[in-house]
């Protein structure tokens, strides 16, 4: 940016009075907005519509939003004490230099735990499209590294100097790590995570099958994931570019937009992903009649609608038909299904057998996937 450039340039001395402060505040306080409002709808969603309780994935999201909250708190009062201030405007003697510095310091941990807890989110949540033990044990060792990583960075980021004051009073005997490497080293890793996770997602998008409008909605969303690996990128430029100036107050402030809006659209992401039923409130029939079924054994779509077709398994509403059905495993081409509905309640008759529902299930028909059904929902 020109501003950052311009304050590099030895001998140069900005316009008195140059602040990008209220630019910081208005970014920052929409972006945390912007990700309220999808964690809202998002909690709506599971709450009124899906009517189950709060998962892991939603409560790691929702702390991630916290940590979001105090960024912005923060980033709010890094503004009062010189952020996109040029440092040469601070009164001389004043301790605000200081404050700020200790404001910027504390932001970095909370921010590192931000972004690792909106990760760890999104990889629970793709937990629940692949059935590949394989997958899955990847995908948890991924969230096991992210949450270590950003549990490292906090804390290295905040024990960085001995004693801690010492971060912020510089003539304070003690040592220092050097903040330069700890701070490109954490963004450097932040990038790699992201395309990790952005690749995993990517690859569900790819192989899971869903209705084409499902199927490009769910594209938008990892799109803008896309744009979040690119955000971390140009953090990284940020840093260095903080770093190498000597008007730090300046040139940090894209280094906290940067930081937000990464951090914020991940949230966003990491909550659009689980719109679909809410949209079908609203919309019916928007994205394909199509519901996600999670089962011990693995993850499949199926189709849901009320007219039976060859190949597809007759679906059954979770709420009106209260039909617990137990399936043991895969039913091929033409073998009955009466021996495998064993999970009946008492008093309705057997879904496949002769005495059954005839028009339910067809013995003659092609392969379809097992489902277990309870009066709770899909589970």
């Amino acid at each position: 940016m020109a501003g950052a450039g311009s304050s590099n340039i030895p001998g140069y001395r900005p316009p008195s009075d140059e602040s990008r402060s209220e630019d910081i505040v208005a970014i920052v306080a929409s972006l945390t907005l912007l990700s309220m409002l999808a964690l809202v709808l998002r909690v709506w969603t599971r709450l009124a519509i899906q009517r189950v309780a709060l998962r892991a994935d939603d409560w790691t999201i929702l702390a991630s939003w916290a940590f979001s909250v105090a960024f912005t708190i923060n980033a709010g009062f890094q503004t009062k004490y010189g952020l996109g201030q040029h440092r040469l405007d601070l009164p001389k003697g004043s301790t605000r230099y200081a404050s700020w510095l200790e404001l910027f310091f504390f932001s970095q941990a909370t921010h590192y735990v931000t972004v690792s807890l909106a990760k760890i989110s999104i990889l629970l949540h793709y937990l629940d499209f692949t059935r590949a033990r394989s997958l899955e044990l990847i995908t948890y060792a991924m969230a096991i590294f992210v949450g270590l990583t950003g549990l490292a960075t906090a804390i290295a980021s905040i024990f960085q100097c001995t004693p801690v004051q010492k971060a912020w009073i510089n003539s304070m005997p003690g040592t220092c790590i050097k903040q330069e490497a700890l701070s490109l080293a954490n963004a450097g890793l932040n990038i790699a995570q992201d395309f990790i996770v952005y690749l995993l997602t990517v690859r569900l998008l790819w192989t899971v099958q869903m209705p084409k409008a499902q199927r490009i909605a769910l594209l938008i969303v990892f799109l803008l994931g896309g744009f979040v690996c690119v955000t971390g990128i140009l953090c990284l430029d940020s840093i260095k570019q903080a770093f190498n100036s000597k008007d730090t107050t300046w040139n940090n402030h894209d280094v906290v937009v940067w930081s937000s809006v990464g951090a914020n659209l991940a949230i966003v992401c990491a909550s659009l992903a689980h719109l679909k039923d809410l949209v079908e409130h609203f919309a019916p029939g928007l994205l394909g009649h199509w519901r996600f079924t999670r089962l011990p054994g693995g993850a499949y779509y199926h189709d849901v609608d009320s007219v039976d077709r060859p190949g597809m398994m007759r679906s059954f509403d979770p709420v009106k038909d209260r039909v617990p059905v137990t399936l043991a495993r895969e039913i091929g081409p033409g073998e009955s299904d009466g021996s495998l509905m064993a999970g009946s309640d008492a008093g309705q008759p057997e879904r496949g057998n002769s005495s059954g529902n005839s028009d339910a299930y067809s013995a003659n028909q092609e392969d379809y996937t097992a489902y277990r059904i309870t009066d709770r929902g899909l589970v």
